[in-house]
């Protein structure tokens, strides 16, 4: 159960760290072509980012109660 928990939290993170890069990314590139759609936009079209680090994060605090 626990190995499977934090192969789950691993994943987890992965999505979310490369879901921010994503959006960081798009923003840069939208904000040196001047498109104004794009930095904004890019925040919604990743908008399942936000949600998943918070459930990373509290996988985690509920990760550090497992024993070893």
């Amino acid at each position: 159960m626990k190995k499977l928990f934090e192969k789950v939290i691993l994943l987890g993170f992965l999505m979310f760290y490369l879901g921010g890069l994503t959006i960081v990314i798009l923003q840069t590139i939208g904000l040196l072509s001047l498109n104004n759609e794009l930095m904004m936009g890019s925040k919604d079209y990743f908008s399942w980012v936000f949600p998943l680090a918070s459930v990373t994060g509290l996988m985690c605090y509920v990760h550090s109660y497992f024993k070893k």
